[in-house]
């Protein structure tokens, strides 16, 4: 059975803006010079530190040249309109497409302090694609040395846009020396843990027929520590169990994707609160939230006289639960990102958290 738990100081002086930078045109690839293109680099690196007050040194310049190699085109740092308030974008699909970006969490998320994820402008969620800059060169790199080993291909451009950060990361052949049956049984095992590549993997068992063993890789896929603050496992599990005939386990799944971070669904919002089976009770984000607080209270034995209530929240939990409530209800649609940044902010101010609050309302 699945389980039915969830899981520097500041830079006194901002960087201008880099909106009107010719670095950072939608242009095609090929038509940006090298010197364009470190430029574009050297400002995300420095906005990462100076701006959204990063503290340590990510892999920053050889995971932009990676993305570029596969075909994106370099985006300035501070254009994050239409985008989730913790986003840093660094490269957009062709034609305005996707974007990809660093998530700077308010707090840190132990083993995933600072994930690549994509979204695009506007939209209520977005999807996480590794854990770290380190973890996606080592799947980029991974994934472009599979396919030069089962085809005719001899491309090694993400090899040579990685550079020295790819070759302290991975090594050639690697794949093939590993001895695991797939390229995902390598990257979940040796490279990067993603939601495709775990779902891949429990999906790959459904298909030859395994439905335990299927599950148990969904369950696997959930357990906290792998994806902290990550409702998709959740929703991933809550979609296997509905199909293979589990509806209350299916429901229960449901309600836990809801306390998770709304944005950090695949199929949103309306989808999680019709799994729950909620449509009747709760209308809207605010219903929604006073339904699940609902549920909480009576399972921590609200009516057995507190013997089982947990601790009072601290005034700091409680200003963090509203921004995570606003961040919900810009996901669910009732309102925009770029409208939600001041109140965002403030509530983080009122959390102590001052730093993350300026880079928040900036945009």
């Amino acid at each position: 059975m699945l389980m039915n738990t969830p899981v520097a100081q500041p830079f006194n002086k901002a960087l201008p803006s880099t909106k009107s930078s010719s670095s950072f045109t939608a242009a095609p690839r090929r038509s940006i010079s090298f010197l364009q293109r470190c430029k574009a680099i050297t400002e995300h690196e420095r906005y990462i530190t100076e701006v959204a007050f990063v503290s340590g040194t990510p892999e920053i310049n050889p995971l932009i040249s990676v993305l570029q190699a596969q075909g994106q085109t370099a985006v300035a740092p501070s254009d994050r309109s239409g985008l989730h308030p913790f986003l840093v974008p660094l490269t957009e699909a062709s034609n305005g497409g996707p974007l990809t970006c660093l998530l700077r969490w308010p707090e840190g998320h132990k083993g995933m302090e600072l994930p690549i994820v994509r979204m695009s402008r506007g939209d209520g969620t977005m999807e996480l694609l590794a854990r770290s800059s380190a973890e996606y060169l080592h799947r980029a790199l991974a994934e472009e040395d599979f396919l030069q080993n089962s085809s005719s291909s001899t491309t090694s451009v993400v090899a040579a846009a990685a550079g020295e950060a790819g070759a302290a990361v991975y090594e050639p052949g690697a794949v093939k020396r590993s001895g695991l049956p797939t390229l995902e049984a390598y990257l979940a095992r040796k490279a990067c843990l993603s939601p495709a590549i775990c779902e891949t993997l429990a999906l790959a068992h459904l298909k030859k027929g395994d439905t335990m063993s299927g599950l148990i890789t969904a369950e696997w896929y959930m357990r906290q520590g792998n994806f902290p603050d990550w409702g998709r496992p959740y929703e991933f599990a809550c979609g296997l169990l509905a199909e293979h005939g589990r509806p209350e386990e299916s429901r229960d799944m449901a309600r836990i994707a809801l306390r998770t971070p709304w944005w950090s669904l695949k199929n949103g919002y309306e989808v999680m609160k019709t799994a729950a089976g909620m449509d009747q009770i709760a209308q809207g984000a605010d219903a929604t939230r006073a339904a699940l607080e609902e549920q909480d209270e009576m399972a921590n034995g609200g009516a057995l006289q507190g013997k089982f209530r947990t601790n009072p929240k601290s005034d700091k939990q409680k200003r963090m639960d509203e921004m995570m409530h606003l961040l919900n209800k810009a996901a669910a649609g009732e309102v925009s990102w770029d409208g939600i940044r001041k109140d965002v902010a403030r509530e983080l101010d009122a959390a102590g958290l001052d730093t993350v609050a300026r880079f928040v309302e900036l945009n």
